[in-house]
């Protein structure tokens, strides 16, 4: 079931979920309108002659409501994606179902700011359980569909659309084994993959933007509610000129330090080398840095950089180490390999 507070006169809330119809015996979408006291003004039921469910419900810009979950009237025994779009007294103007040769759900949906929605869910017509991604227009005719995951199950459970345009999506992941975690993926306006990550010991049930360009992640962890806020950080690449340096060479790499947060960004950047041993070099300290860093929305900065290595360095192989955050804390690092040789 799901709650949201309406902008009509005096305020007011809307809610979906599901009902059984007797004496027919399958469920319907069920839509409330109530006032701000919460007292019932209206309610509908939406579906066919098979089993209908709302999972989502958002009003719309021109008063009305837009709902989502899944209905198994209109398909060969699986489940669809169902859409459904009501004016302001909940009256059906449109519906539309999606899906494949599975199961597919809908589990969220959000208006956007072309007029269109945004539907986010799960579908098993790409095995296993998919994140499932869904774009329309005015209409609610699908303008594309994407689908993010691999191995283990991924389900979607919430969508919003970001500043930026794109989309950000939490949902649920089993790629932690036994257990479960949360499962965030950032999208670009057209659904391509941005970044993803996983957070273990919950499933992400609500997300939302925050006003520092981060997110705040609603979920279940265990028996419990959990909280979880994520921020967008900077991005850290290493490019070595060569990965063969003789001893009283020089290692020379390329650093790439690249903001696409939506808001200016100042952080450190530091390295260090690990020896063929396995210790740190240097013991303390760090081999360049920390250095200060601001980068505005969607700058790069590069710059190249060397480091002479000693006539007496041990042999062998060494990885160079960079990170990047509020130093010591790391937002992002990146590392190459590199083999110290006698020379010719």
């Amino acid at each position: 079931m799901r709650l949201f507070r309406t902008a009509d006169l005096g305020w007011g809330y809307i809610i979906t979920g599901y009902t059984y119809s007797w004496p027919d015996y399958y469920y319907n979408v069920y839509l409330i309108k109530t006032d701000s006291s919460g007292n019932e003004v209206w309610s509908k039921t939406f579906g066919g002659t098979d089993n209908d469910y709302g999972h989502s419900v958002q009003q719309t810009t021109d008063g009305g409501y837009i709902i989502t979950g899944y209905t198994n009237s209109w398909a060969d025994y699986y489940y669809d994606v169902y859409l459904i779009k009501t004016d302001s007294s909940g009256n059906e103007v449109w519906s539309k179902t999606f899906g494949g040769t599975d199961n597919d759900y809908g589990e969220s949906v959000q208006q956007t700011s072309d007029g269109g929605y945004i539907i986010a869910g799960s579908t098993y017509s790409v095995e296993p359980y998919n994140i499932y991604l869904i774009k329309t227009d005015s209409s609610g005719n699908e303008v594309w569909s994407k689908t993010f995951g691999g191995t283990p199950d991924e389900r979607g459970y919430s969508v919003q659309q970001t500043a930026d345009g794109g989309y950000i999506i939490a949902g649920y992941t089993s790629s932690f084994g036994s257990g479960n975690g949360v499962n965030l993926v950032k999208t670009d306006s057209s659904g391509n993959e941005v970044w993803s990550k996983t957070f273990s010991g919950a499933e992400g049930r609500s997300v939302q933007q925050t006003s520092d360009g981060g997110y705040i992640i609603a979920g279940l962890a265990s028996d419990d509610v959990c909280l979880i806020k994520v921020i967008e950080v900077p991005e850290l690449s290493l490019t070595p000129a060569s990965t063969s340096i003789p001893r009283g060479g020089t290692l020379g790499y390329t650093v790439a330090a690249t903001n696409n947060t939506a808001a200016s960004q100042t952080f450190k950047y530091w390295t260090h080398v690990i020896l063929p041993n396995g210790n740190k070099y240097p013991n303390s300290g760090e081999l360049f840095g920390p250095y200060t860093l601001t980068l505005n929305p969607g700058q790069t900065r590069n710059a190249r950089l060397s480091l002479k290595i000693p006539a007496t360095a041990p042999l062998g192989d060494y990885i160079y180490k960079g990170f990047i955050g509020p130093y010591p804390d790391i937002w992002d690092e990146d590392q190459f390999n590199f083999t110290v040789t006698a020379g010719p």
